[in-house]
């Protein structure tokens, strides 16, 4: 049940991979199959990837499994390619990526008549970086933090197997926390002396 299911970065990383290894090879049920399950995984690339599922099917010129994703409620039509490959170059768009490879007049198609107004009924444009909640509810209508999906891509950097997922996101968090309490300190600091140094 995906309503009560717990953070797992490290599941859900490898997860990632076969989704995205599955599209890359042109294995559109095992892939689709992890993504109906996960669907806030959709948008994410993994770290030793360049391109996410949505570009996968436009690569691969498949307009019903890009009808399919653009279908699904936690899918994004501006998730960018992360590097540049021997087929296209980083920083591409689903749609720029379909007007830059040729013949792909059916997906490029499917993309300019998405309804804009469905990306901002569901995402919004908003970014959330982290949430308390730690069961899947939240997570299955309004989608996974940043943080979590940067976490979920690049397990291989930031995971250490001998840890738990849960003590490595805590661990993060208060990286984060400390360097960012250290940033406000230095910060003060400089304003407290430039204000002593002129006044």
């Amino acid at each position: 049940n995906e309503i009560g299911r717990k953070i797992n970065t490290v599941e859900d990383g490898f997860d990632l991979e076969k989704a995205v290894l599955g599209a890359k090879n042109d294995d559109w049920e095992a892939s689709l199959a992890l993504i109906a399950r996960k669907p806030y995984l959709v948008n994410c690339i993994p770290e030793k990837r360049s391109w996410s599922i949505l570009h996968q099917a436009i690569y691969w010129n498949n307009s019903k499994i890009v009808e399919k994703l653009l279908a699904m409620y936690t899918c994004d039509i501006f998730v960018k390619t992360k590097k540049d490959t021997e087929s296209a170059p980083a920083g591409m768009s689903g749609l720029e990526l379909a007007k830059y490879l040729e013949n792909r007049g059916d997906v490029r198609k499917l993309i300019e008549n998405y309804d804009m107004t469905l990306r901002k009924e569901r995402l919004d444009n908003a970014i959330s970086f982290v949430t308390t909640s730690s069961t899947g509810s939240g997570f299955m209508s309004e989608g996974l933090p940043l943080f979590y999906k940067i976490v979920t891509s690049f397990k291989n950097s930031m995971i250490v197997p001998a840890e738990s997922p849960e003590k490595h996101l805590q661990m993060l968090l208060s990286k984060i926390n400390d360097q960012m309490l250290m940033k406000r300190l230095e910060r003060y600091f400089q304003v407290s002396v430039r204000y002593a140094l002129y006044h």
